[in-house]
């Protein structure tokens, strides 16, 4: 895992922050309140090669064993 992780948000929020109209401040509000963790999702060690752009298929993403 690393800290480029993307920000999910569930649809509503999604579409509050990508409303124009929504003031900056409020946006980074959305973000921090807003953002699902890492709970919501379900983690898996995959292959060193999906860290080479070149690299294409979804075996790439299969679980491997650690």
């Amino acid at each position: 895992m690393h800290d480029r992780r993307p920000v999910v948000l569930p649809a509503d929020a999604a579409a509050a922050w990508l409303d124009p109209a929504t003031p900056l401040e409020m946006a980074e509000e959305i973000v921090r309140i807003a953002a699902l963790g890492p709970d919501a999702f379900a983690w898996h060690a995959v292959d060193r090669g999906i860290g080479n752009v070149r690299n294409q298929g979804g075996e790439l993403v299969a679980p491997v064993d650690v």
